[in-house]
């Protein structure tokens, strides 16, 4: 491959459900490095930098029974017939018919000319520049730039960490002063800034689950004022895997269930208003805009850890989750369901999902082997703006 050209590549994901790969995010190759242009499931993150270190990751992409890495030149070409039907529209080339609606992918856009960074978002097949629709004369030149290398556009994955370095030094002030060290130390050129940003990182994100925030996000959550409810989750039978099949085992669940928890928060919620965090081996905290949207989240995980095939043949994915206006009502409620679980005697690893509520006027068990009409949030939940890592950080961009 020639370092000097970029290179465009899309991601297809596989989904049993309707065996078809759906795409799910856009990189490109360019001078030794891969940058991520648009993720649409929080599954390239980790892709992020010099092909030479993140190349094994890439590679292990590319073996991967559920996804495909295809390079755009053989899409234009013809090849991968199979896939055509998920590819974006080429620009003003719909023909009246309606475009694919996929979450909007926004990054950087640096031109010398312009002088600063500026905006550009990819949304329905559709580019805009600083907010404003370009034509296809316009996209294309924009396009062309990026392409020769006049332009450089980097992806706006990494603005929740900036987001939350900002409030770091309420929670642990010498962590803080540690990061501005070597902050600076990054611009006087001694270290390279990949490394600070790797390790912000590091601090930040759930080392298992790629895309959900760690204890030391969940802490920043919690230091600011939040409206909403807590969902405390607990994954079932989870210890059993562990005694009497390896914690290689357990690992693999526990990442099949965040990725659940993540997918089923997409779907039900949307990443702006729902937060995830890992903040025990198998447990989980989400908060949600209200209990109605909580419930049908629930609902969503529930099928979708039922739609897993079982672990080691013989456990089937399953959490026991309570409701509540705290963390601590919610960690309550969840003894409610807990003990709901342990009343109906399962067979080891075949424990169904319960949740109990504490909110007032939903108190109880919560059912969900239903779908029920689902209103929109509050105004005042959803015009709230996010100023910390569990706002626009480690919801929208890495859980």
């Amino acid at each position: 491959m020639n370092m000097d050209q970029p290179k465009l590549f899309d991601v297809y994901r596989f989904d049993p459900e309707d065996d078809k790969h759906h795409l799910a995010g856009r990189f490109m190759i360019h001078g030794g490095k891969i940058h991520v242009l648009s993720d649409y499931h929080d599954l390239l993150g980790g892709l992020e930098g010099p092909l030479a270190k993140v190349q094994k990751k890439l590679d292990a992409l590319k073996k991967s029974s559920y996804f495909k890495v295809v390079d755009r030149d053989e899409l234009a070409q013809g090849h991968h017939s199979e896939l055509l039907p998920e590819t974006e529209v080429p620009l003003g080339a719909n023909g009246g018919q309606p475009l694919p609606v996929r979450p909007p992918a926004v990054f950087s856009y640096e031109h010398p000319v312009i002088g600063r960074p500026t905006t550009l978002e990819s949304r329905d097949g559709e580019l805009y520049f600083e907010g404003q629709q370009l034509s296809r004369e316009e996209a294309h030149r924009i396009l062309e730039n990026i392409r020769s290398g006049v332009a450089v556009i980097r992806y706006k994955h990494k603005d929740a960490i900036s987001k939350m370095e900002k409030s770091l030094a309420k929670i642990e002030p010498g962590l803080a002063s540690a990061l501005d060290a070597l902050r600076q130390a990054s611009a006087s050129g001694a270290i390279h800034p990949d490394h600070v940003r790797n390790l912000t990182r590091e601090i930040f994100v759930d080392s298992m689950v790629e895309g959900v925030g760690n204890k030391k996000a969940y802490a920043d959550h919690l230091s600011r004022p939040q409206q909403g409810v807590y969902v405390q989750l607990d994954s079932n039978d989870m210890g059993s895997l562990n005694k009497l099949y390896s914690f290689q085992h357990g690992d693999h669940a526990i990442k099949a269930t965040g990725q659940a928890i993540k997918e089923a928060r997409d779907e039900s919620v949307g990443k702006s208003l729902g937060k995830i965090f890992r903040v025990g081996g198998d447990e989980f905290v989400a908060h949600m805009p209200t209990h109605e949207h909580a419930a049908q989240f629930l609902r969503t995980l529930r099928g979708k850890l039922e739609a897993i095939p079982p672990v080691a043949g013989t456990h089937n994915l399953s959490v026991s989750a309570g409701i509540g206006r705290t963390p601590q009502e919610a960690d309550q409620a969840q003894i409610h369901a807990k003990t709901a679980k342990k009343s109906m005697n399962y067979p080891l690893g075949q424990a169904q999902t319960h949740v109990h509520s504490l909110i007032p006027g939903h108190e109880g068990p919560v059912p969900v082997h239903e779908d029920l009409p689902l209103k929109a949030p509050p105004a005042q939940v959803r015009e709230t703006p996010s100023s910390g890592p569990s706002g626009s950080g480690v919801v929208e961009h890495v859980g």
